[in-house]
């Protein structure tokens, strides 16, 4: 193959890439929407230690995560067929930050843009990374958008995805 080839190959891949992106963020979906399933919805996440003992321990019942746009995807999906544009998901994900300055709180401000919170019905907590790392699964009771606790590692007066838990499932 020569290099003019190569380089046509190169492009025409990055641009599979770039459109198959974009075909998963317009078609996202909610994994939990499903009528009558039997399957429990796990939602993997890893935690420093000092976040994982607390909850573990059952001092610690939310879980936050910064509304950016890597949250926003994970836990959030359109309503709208065909999705949220671009703009408008940018848009909508920066609102979240401050969700009274142009809406009337977080439940307005995602009527308004067409989103919802995906379903989950477990969360897996991870300890780091490690293939050994301990870990436990914990029963989930939804997503609140709300400023968080600065004992619980949040930065005061900042709205966050606040992950609600319940008790643990399995250590």
């Amino acid at each position: 193959m020569t290099v003019t080839h190569k380089r046509q190959a190169d492009k025409n891949k990055m641009n599979d890439d770039k459109r198959n992106i974009m075909e998963r963020f317009e078609k996202s979906e909610n994994p939990g929407a499903s009528a009558g399933r039997v399957q429990k919805i796990v939602m993997p996440l890893v935690l420093k230690k000092k976040w994982f003992d607390m909850i573990l321990s059952g001092e610690k019942t939310e879980e936050y995560r910064e509304i950016k746009d890597y949250w926003a995807r994970r836990f959030l999906y359109s309503t709208e067929q065909g999705g949220l544009e671009w703009g408008a998901w940018v848009e909508m994900w920066e609102d979240l930050c401050h969700p009274f300055n142009r809406h009337n709180g977080p439940g307005d401000l995602m009527r308004y843009f067409c989103v919802e919170f995906k379903h989950f019905d477990i969360i897996h907590f991870k300890n780091g990374y490690n293939k050994n790392a301990p870990e436990f699964k914990i029963e989930f009771n939804g997503f609140k958008v709300k400023p968080g606790r600065s004992e619980w590692g949040a930065e005061d007066g900042k709205y966050y995805f606040a992950l609600q838990l319940g008790k643990v499932l399995e250590v």
